[in-house]
């Protein structure tokens, strides 16, 4: 399978304190791409760094065979993302949020908007002002407005944040879906060993800003039959190195 996102020798620096060192991952197309790491690792930062949000100090990355710093809108055409936390206008509805979000992209569709919302679980919250959601109704949100317009590659940093057990069960059927049955490659950051297990073909590990192991995740699981948990945890404080 080909890699839709590659990146080469990639560093990022803010002043003098380096935080991505030699960043080398590839994730394939179609593949759920699990990317751990403790908070503060450098995950977030990948994923701008990714989407285009920001720019490498050293190093280049690939999304879908071209440069991002080179074809940053067409990069941002094929990804759909939530990254820290989404941001909505608070006094409109969230069906008008998605609106003004396809109209930014250059969409139009009302079809779009009622699938995105049934597709997140929100149907009959679509004319409820952004103002009233909880924190996890705010995250389904953010995740239709980043599928909405049916993107090749998605990005999603820490998305079941705010959500209850079911919600995450429902989002965690709803990616397995996009990418088994859509072909959409999902990149997931987050610090939660257990829920990257439940859904990952791969796993990436970074731990300050260094990657510690890019490995399928059959073949941790073959490595380590009794539970990837420690050898996970070790990974992420950067106390060893995956072969």
């Amino acid at each position: 399978m080909n890699a839709v996102i590659e990146t080469h020798s990639l560093s990022k620096a803010f002043g003098d304190k380096e935080v991505i060192r030699d960043c080398g991952l590839s994730v394939k197309k179609g593949e759920i791409y699990g990317f751990l790491g403790a908070n503060g690792a450098g995950k977030t930062t990948v994923l701008k760094l990714i989407s285009g949000l920001l720019r490498p100090t050293l190093g280049w990355i690939e999304v879908a065979g071209l440069d991002v710093a080179a074809n940053r809108e067409a990069v941002l055409a094929k990804i759909g993302s939530i990254i820290e936390v989404p941001l909505f206008y608070e006094h409109l509805s969230a069906a008008e949020n998605l609106r003004i979000h396809l109209a930014y992209l250059g969409f139009e569709g009302r079809a779009e908007v009622a699938d995105a919302l049934a597709r997140v679980g929100l149907p009959r919250s679509s004319d409820q002002k952004v103002s009233t959601f909880s924190l996890g109704m705010r995250q389904r949100l953010g995740i239709a407005r980043a599928i909405i317009h049916r993107p090749e590659i998605l990005l999603l940093d820490e998305p079941i944040n705010g959500l209850d057990p079911a919600g995450i069960r429902e989002m965690r059927g709803l990616l397995k879906a996009l990418s088994r049955d859509e072909g959409v490659t999902i990149m997931i950051s987050s610090h939660i060993i257990s829920e990257i297990e439940h859904v990952a073909d791969t796993i990436g590990v970074i731990a300050d800003g260094t990657m510690m192991c890019q490995t399928p995740m059959a073949a941790l699981l073959e490595e380590c039959p009794d539970g990837l948990e420690d050898h996970l945890i070790d990974l992420m404080s950067g106390r060893m190195a995956h072969a």
